[in-house]
């Protein structure tokens, strides 16, 4: 009998079945068949990574038990808890920070996961990276803040919860403007004017 190496359609397959079929049963099944769970795939995505980004949780939780790196990037230096963020998986977020996995590492473009929270208006995934020590001053390529990035999409009850945490509405981006200059929304601008 031939043994055929596990591709990455297999693995998105395993992955994307849900929780029943990529029980830790079967990723334990896999690690003693002999499947390296660092292998990457296209993008140097890993089964972390896909896991993440599908928001399989118990998937997540049987690679957590296997010790794989949770710091791995992928394409662009990012990372699980990038991706999780990114797709808004809060639950995802949530096991990787009780995990241990860095609150704000940075991309390629210098984004931390709390300036893709920040952006994207999830305020629920922006509160548990405050909650585990995320920057709020991180600063991306352009020089801007997640504060930046929540007044730009905004979204007020974010620009409130980082200011909560210490954002500061005075820093100026790489083009010298503040979080206010690039508010997009009445009520953001009422509140970083307030």
């Amino acid at each position: 009998m031939t043994t055929r190496r596990l591709a990455e359609s297999d693995l998105n397959r395993i992955l994307a079945r849900g929780s029943s079929f990529a029980s830790p049963a079967l990723i334990a099944n896999l690690v003693s068949s002999g499947f390296n769970l660092e292998t990457e795939f296209t993008d140097h995505f890993r089964a972390l990574h896909f896991a993440a980004s599908l928001g399989r949780v118990s998937t997540l939780n049987a690679l957590l038990a296997q010790h794989v790196n949770l710091e791995a990037t992928c394409t662009n230096a990012l990372r699980a808890i990038h991706l999780a963020t990114i797709m808004g998986h809060t639950a995802i977020v949530r096991a990787l920070l009780t995990a241990g996995v860095t609150p704000s590492p940075a991309d390629s473009s210098g984004y931390t996961p709390l300036h893709y929270a920040a952006g994207k208006g999830f305020q629920t995934i922006a509160h548990e990276l405050l909650r585990f020590g995320a920057d709020v001053h991180a600063r991306d390529e352009a020089g801007e803040t997640p504060l930046h990035h929540a007044a730009g999409a905004g979204n007020d009850g974010l620009v409130r919860l980082l200011l909560e945490n210490g954002a500061s509405r005075e820093v100026c981006n790489f083009d010298g403007l503040t979080p206010a200059e690039v508010a997009q929304d009445a009520e953001v601008l009422d509140t970083l004017e307030g």
